[in-house]
């Protein structure tokens, strides 16, 4: 499912470009006042364009069911392996302490082993990423 940008729902002016940006063409420009309260629940309710009218407390419904969705049936159909779900959540929650970084699979592993307190090895962590890459981008 593919999900809005800002400013195709009409949250953002558009006036920065994401493209320049990327080929190093930066334009100073005010944007008007940033609210961090609005940009935390932007990331949080996600650009599906289903979810764009729904009220705050119920926000993360959507994302949370997507989630859900994936560990339960797309992993568990892409393939004859029956994946372990909660190493999955736990594999996602490792990459998102880690979203701002480029982090290694042992990393990773050290990071679920610290935080989570789980069993895991760097096999199964590979194996895991392979699949997200699998279901993200096929």
């Amino acid at each position: 499912m593919a999900t809005m940008s800002l400013y195709e729902s009409k949250e953002s002016s558009g006036a920065i470009s994401l493209q320049a940006l990327c080929d190093n063409q930066f334009i100073n420009k005010l944007t008007g006042e940033v609210n961090l309260f609005d940009l935390a629940k932007f990331v949080i309710r996600g650009g599906w364009p289903g979810n764009l009218e729904v009220g705050e407390d119920n926000i993360t419904l959507v994302p949370k069911s997507y989630i859900e969705s994936i560990l339960k049936d797309d992993a568990q159909q892409l393939d004859e392996v029956k994946y372990d779900k909660h190493k999955l959540r736990l594999l996602l929650r490792s990459l998102a302490r880690n979203e701002s970084t480029t982090v290694s699979n042992k990393k990773l592993l050290n990071d679920i082993i610290s935080e989570e307190k789980e069993k895991i090895d760097i096999e199964t962590v590979s194996s895991y990423l392979n699949l997200f890459e699998e279901i993200i981008f096929n």
